[in-house]
C-alpha cells in the first residue's frame, strides 16, 4: 500500500473508526498495522462499518440532523466540527439542522462519501464499492442464508424440534449421573422445542399452508 495516501484509505478504513468492536472483514493483524484505528482487509468492509456506525445514531442515540450525527462522530477536541458539519450539510444539500433518514440510501449514500472526503482529503472510491460496501450491511450475502438453510436441516435431521429427542438426550445425562427433577425435564424440554420450532414456521411459509 502507498504509504503517502492517506491513513484511513490504507487501512481501507476510510471513516477512522477506532478499535473497539468485532467488525466484519477485519484484518486479523490489524493492531500490530495500526494501533488506534481498525484495518479492514477491502475497502467495502471499511465502508459498511461507517454505514453501520451512522445508522446507529439513529436507530440507538435517535440523532437525526447533521449536526447531530457529525458532533457524535467527529468531537471539537478531536475535529474541527464545525467546519465538518458544514461541509457534509452542503454535499446532502441541507441546513445543518434539517432533519434527514440516514437510513434512506440515497441520504446515506452522500454522507458517508462526505465523510470520507472530510476524513481524509479525499474520496477515492466508485460509486460501486460504495454500493457494495452498504449492501453488505443492508442486504445479508448469500452465504449468510445458506448457513442458516443448512441449520434448518441439522434441526431437521436431529430432530431437535421432537419432545422425544430432548427427553432421550436429558435421559443419556441422568445416565451419566446428572441430576435433573422431572419438573426441570419438562422446562428444557418445552423451551427447546420452541426454540427449534423453527423449522416448522418456516416449512409453513415456503408451501403456503
Amino acid at each position: 500500500m502507498n504509504q503517502q495516501l492517506p491513513r484511513g484509505i490504507r487501512n481501507n478504513n476510510p471513516g477512522n473508526i477506532r478499535h473497539g468492536a468485532n467488525w466484519l472483514g477485519l484484518n486479523p493483524n490489524g493492531r500490530n498495522i495500526d494501533s488506534a484505528f481498525c484495518v479492514f482487509t477491502a475497502p467495502v468492509y471499511g465502508i459498511r462499518a461507517l454505514a453501520k456506525v451512522l445508522i446507529n445514531y439513529k436507530r440507538i442515540h435517535g440523532l437525526n440532523t447533521v449536526r447531530q450525527i457529525v458532533s457524535r462522530y467527529a468531537p471539537p477536541n478531536e475535529n474541527q466540527t464545525t467546519a465538518y458539519i458544514q461541509s457534509v450539510a452542503k454535499q446532502l444539500g441541507v441546513y445543518p439542522d434539517t432533519v434527514i433518514d440516514i437510513e434512506e440510501r440515497g441520504v446515506l449514500t452522500v454522507f458517508i462519501k462526505a465523510v470520507i472526503r472530510m476524513e481524509n482529503g479525499i474520496q477515492p472510491y466508485s460509486d460501486e464499492i460504495i454500493q457494495q460496501g452498504i449492501d453488505l450491511l443492508t442486504r445479508p450475502n448469500r452465504a449468510f442464508f445458506m448457513k442458516g438453510i443448512n441449520m434448518l436441516r441439522l434441526i431437521e435431521l436431529l430432530k431437535l424440534n421432537q419432545p422425544s429427542t430432548w427427553r432421550g438426550l436429558i435421559s443419556l445425562l441422568s445416565d451419566l449421573g446428572v441430576a435433573i427433577s422431572p419438573e426441570l425435564i419438562e422446562h428444557i424440554v418445552a423451551l427447546a422445542v420452541s426454540a427449534f420450532g423453527i423449522v416448522e414456521i418456516v416449512r409453513s411459509e415456503k408451501t403456503g399452508k
